[in-house]
């Protein structure tokens, strides 16, 4: 935005511009701090990704339980019912804590369903639902309480809602039938500025171990990853100092401008990739479908609950029983899935083009399921999944804080992530042609009539940039 444009909307350009030249330079100091000291580095997020909730779990059981490795009894465990607010500081020292135990994937037997944390003594009993992603399961909370409810006897039980933010159920029933149930509900976040929080526990136990390096240092990393996945995206101290740039108020009221326009940046930043993505593929139309443009990527952003699906679906070139086999690649309306997605649908070969569903395509859905790991089918697809990038790992386009979004923003690295997302497409569509065709050698038909006939070669993927070099439209080569 030129500096004419934000004096067009009332934007104080005189204090937006010192404001921003003052932040870039103390997050550039900020960087060049955690480097000299190794700051940067997290021993959890280089073993697994931020988002495994099972890791977490393991975890969080590590610490809790009072005969773990650490050596420190039932002192975590103890901090944290305080933290919950299950138990009062004066109450600690009459409990039996010797007799408490810790599991992890516990499975209920009333139910089926398994609870990630389950936390028993002869005070008192704590389930424990981890959703750092994932979403709610439908009558998951409901579920959960009736079980525990179950198991208690006479002993208190509450059920612990965990979350990033410390966020309620979105399911205002689920939390009715906790209460109901007799079964107290505690929402707790993993990053600090929610209440309780695993920061907020975290802090109280390293202050209780000072002295003890090693277990001092774990739970640091721990508190700075639960942190992160609370949504900050800096320490405490980093961001103390930024803070003390807005207590002057023309920073402040330069700051408020900032993001009164910040919300319009994501915006943009959004519709812009969707408009630069250009597929080797034929699109596919579809009656009712939006173009994600600018005006659908903001209902997207600001609809609450009734987001609608921004996307495109492409003609992957393959037939199963004369229906094509029609590719999308979506944002769906879910808040807990930030990833941009991708799924396989058959579809009429009339103009309507809607999804179909033949008989025998539950063999195709599983050749299709097979192509990555994390895809599945659904009610309205063979297959579906996170899109999952030539490196393995999914594309967040949406979390302008975690994810890979602000790499939306610059035009060089923008171009990047489209020919990633180009060369993942190919390479799947390469494979589910492979599929097909080794499904269809496999069938014996009764009469040849009965026969499907052949997959067909879909188009040669060519990169994004297509005047890179003057072997551009050459396929990559299979991984």
């Amino acid at each position: 935005m030129t500096r004419s444009e934000r004096n067009q909307i009332g934007m104080p350009t005189t204090a937006i511009e010192p404001l921003l030249d003052q932040i870039a330079r103390t997050l550039r100091s900020q960087r060049d701090r955690r480097e000299a000291t190794g700051e940067g580095y997290n021993f959890f997020t280089a073993l697994c990704a931020f988002h495994d909730e099972n890791r977490h779990s393991r975890f969080l059981a590590s610490l809790l339980n009072p005969r773990g490795a650490h050596g420190q009894g039932a002192l975590f465990l103890r901090r944290f019912l305080i933290e919950l607010g299950l138990i009062e500081e004066v109450q600690a020292p009459t409990w039996q804590w010797d007799q408490w135990r810790v599991e992890t994937e516990v499975t209920f037997r009333d139910s089926g369903r398994r609870i990630d944390l389950l936390l028993h003594g002869p005070e008192a009993i704590v389930g424990i639902e981890n959703k750092v992603l994932s979403p709610e399961g439908k009558a998951q909370l409901r579920s959960y309480a009736d079980s525990l409810a179950t198991l208690r006897g006479m002993r208190p039980a509450a059920l612990v809602f965990l979350t990033p933010t410390g966020r309620d159920s979105e399911s205002d029933a689920g939390m009715k039938a906790v209460h109901e149930a007799g079964v107290q509900l505690v929402c707790c976040g993993y990053g600090g500025q929610a209440s309780p929080s695993l920061v907020g526990w975290l802090v109280t136990c390293q202050e209780a171990v000072a002295g003890k390096v090693r277990l001092t240092e774990v739970i640091q990393q721990y508190a700075d990853l639960a942190d992160r996945i609370g949504g900050n995206t800096m320490g405490t101290q980093d961001r103390q100092a930024l803070t003390a740039l807005l207590q002057q108020r023309v920073h402040f009221e330069a700051a408020t401008a900032l993001v009164e326009a910040l919300a319009e940046a994501k915006i943009h930043a959004q519709a812009a990739f969707w408009q630069a993505l250009t597929l080797p593929l034929p699109s596919w139309p579809e009656v009712g479908r939006a173009t994600p443009d600018t005006a659908l990527v903001r209902r997207y952003y600001g609809a609450g609950r009734d987001r609608p699906v921004v996307g495109r679906l492409y003609d992957t070139g393959l037939r199963w029983r004369d229906h094509p086999l029609v590719l999308a690649l979506e944002l769906l309306p879910d808040r807990h899935r930030p990833c941009l997605t991708w799924k396989f649908q058959l579809r009429s070969a009339a103009a309507s083009g809607q999804v179909v569903h033949l008989p025998g395509e539950e063999a195709l859905s599983k050749s299709l399921c097979a192509l990555a790991p994390n895809l599945i089918r659904s009610s309205a697809s063979l297959a579906t999944g996170d899109l999952l990038l030539p490196d393995g790992t999914p594309l967040d386009i949406t979390d302008f804080k975690r994810g890979r979004a602000p790499e939306l923003l610059d035009l060089a690295t923008r171009a990047q992530v489209l020919e990633a997302v180009v060369q993942a497409v190919a390479d799947l569509v390469r494979r589910a042609a492979d599929a097909l065709a080794t499904l269809q050698s496999r069938s014996t038909p009764s009469s040849p009539a009965a026969d499907p006939p052949p997959a067909r070669t879909p188009p040669a993927p060519v990169p994004a940039d297509r005047s890179a070099s003057p072997s551009a439209a050459d396929p990559p080569a299979p991984r």
